[in-house]
């Protein structure tokens, strides 16, 4: 399971996780983004992710507790999406954490 960064336009990122495997897998608990000094204005957790400001530069992608589901040999998965302030293309560092 991976999580790749989409940005279908200007100044928005999509996080998606991808299942490369041949095997059911279990999504993240968190996904932790960063970016640079792009000021986010907004952004929102899909398929029972949150949002969770975690600081300047940072926000975390929580997967609600008990939220059923695996993701499939070859699907994809938008969990989330971020919208910056700045009009050119933002490119956010992704770090997947576990309990």
């Amino acid at each position: 399971l991976a999580v790749e960064v989409i940005s279908p336009g200007p100044g928005l990122s999509e996080l998606t996780l991808v299942n490369r495997g041949d095997a059911d897998a279990v999504p993240f608990n968190e996904v932790r983004v960063e970016w640079g000094a792009d000021r986010l204005v907004a952004a929102d957790g899909l398929r029972g992710f949150s949002t969770e400001p975690w600081g300047k530069g940072v926000c975390l992608f929580v997967r609600a507790e008990g939220e059923a589901g695996v993701v499939a040999p070859g699907e994809r998965w938008t969990i989330g999406w971020l919208r910056f302030e700045s009009s050119s293309e933002v490119r956010p560092r992704v770090a997947v954490l576990q309990p």
